[in-house]
């Protein structure tokens, strides 16, 4: 296996992620030998890029399945882990927007806030992993997978106040899968918008909790289990383990604290997904399994210890 690390950030190899693109990969469009990984360090204390980031089709995977022996892959990951609560200064990084062209991509602890675009995108591509990002699009969506994205996977990930829908499946064909994705506040925009939304393709939703969404907060037809919503759309299509009607669940929802309390770990009471990942979007391994993307009182500020383990990252 030959992998490369490239560096991003103040003080780092690129400025930022766009910086990379036009120095390194234009020219470059075979990232990794095969079965290499290409790892993106993102390191900043001053902020991030200031343009949307459109990640290309780079000729970087031989099968559609990131993980496998034969596979070789791209993972851009945040250094500094920001925990289930949104950053408001600028120590963490955060892009206006990235929309993922290439597939076999991961992208770990990445923060978007932006206008106009959506802040993390998978776009006729397939295979992408985006795990413990915020999203934050005051005009558009907070994730999206549109035209044909087959096998993409949203895990650990939150969408508050976004102006649209916080979660949109609009792939063409194949299975777009959420697993513990909280979507709180979305719809701020006029218009009709929901914190869970599918329409196209196949959408399974998993442990995956909505709160507080203008029009609802899951929409359309969802294989939803073990979903929770104030209102009643969790079980909208039926499912097992799926609660409705729930109240307030996090430590502080007015300063954007998405932790959730000891109290609301009782009630949302998801199913144990331990065969794909073991973790919350802290960092903290997931002993309750509860909905959404914190799994409750712990380590809150999560581990900034950072580990890579056979490709995937470990915190």
């Amino acid at each position: 296996m030959a992998n490369r690390t490239l560096t991003v950030g103040d003080g780092k190899t690129h400025a930022t992620l766009n910086a990379a693109l036009a120095a390194e990969f234009v020219a470059n469009p075979d990232l990794t030998t095969a079965g290499g990984i290409c790892t993106i360090e993102c390191y900043f204390t001053t902020g991030g890029d200031t343009t949307a980031v459109s990640w290309p089709a780079f000729t970087n995977a031989t099968s559609v399945r990131a993980g496998d022996a034969a596979d070789n892959f791209i993972k851009i990951v945040q250094m500094v882990r920001a925990g289930a609560s949104p950053n408001t200064t600028t120590a963490y990084w955060r892009t206006l927007g990235l929309t993922v062209a290439t597939r076999c991509t991961e992208v770990w602890g990445l923060q978007s806030s932006c206008t106009g675009d959506v802040s993390f995108t998978t776009n006729n591509v397939a295979w992408v992993l985006f795990d413990g990002c915020f999203a934050k699009a005051t005009e558009n969506d907070g994730f999206a997978a549109v035209n044909n994205c087959p096998s993409s996977v949203f895990r650990n990930c939150i969408a508050y106040e976004c102006g649209e829908s916080g979660f949109v499946v609009a792939s063409d064909s194949g299975t777009i899968t959420l697993q513990n994705c909280t979507a709180v506040g979305c719809g701020v925009q006029v218009g009709t918008f929901y914190g869970f939304q599918r329409a196209f393709a196949t959408m399974v939703c998993t442990n995956c909790l909505g709160y507080g969404n203008s029009d609802g907060d899951f929409n359309g037809t969802i294989t939803a289990t073990y979903c929770a919503s104030a209102d009643l759309t969790a079980d909208d299509n039926g499912g097992a383990g799926n609660i409705t009607g729930i109240s307030d669940p996090f430590v502080a929802l007015a300063s954007d604290n998405y932790h959730i309390t000891a109290a609301a770990v009782a009630v949302l009471v998801g199913t144990d997904l331990s065969g794909s990942f073991t973790t919350d979007i802290d960092g903290d391994t997931r002993a309750n399994w509860a909905m959404g993307a914190d799994d409750g009182p712990a380590d809150e500020g999560g581990s900034t210890n950072v580990v890579f383990c056979r490709g995937r990252l470990r915190w």
